[in-house]
């Protein structure tokens, strides 16, 4: 089965699936993959706010700031993700 789109939703798909490809990046302490992904991801997704697709955008990117803080800035310090900062996806 081949998934395909190309309206408007295709750059907001990208935007999650970036989201949860740093995610796993940042899980597994590929610091330097985290922060490129989590940083293509805001770009993707700002312009959705401040929601799309039954998806609060501007909390999501929220929490996600809040879960990458630690990483943030900081080229060269190790930080682990702490799990119970991970955004949860809530679409009504």
């Amino acid at each position: 089965m081949c998934l395909e789109t190309f309206d408007d939703r295709k750059r907001f798909l990208q935007g999650l699936i970036k989201a949860a490809v740093a995610l796993h990046h940042y899980s597994r302490d590929n610091l330097s993959g985290a922060r490129t992904l989590y940083q293509g991801m805001v770009v993707l997704l700002e312009p959705y706010s401040p929601e799309f697709l039954g998806l609060d955008v501007v909390n999501f990117l929220r929490r996600m700031k809040g879960c990458f803080h630690p990483l943030l800035g900081t080229a060269d310090k190790a930080s682990r993700m702490n799990p119970a900062t991970v955004p949860k996806l809530r679409i009504s």
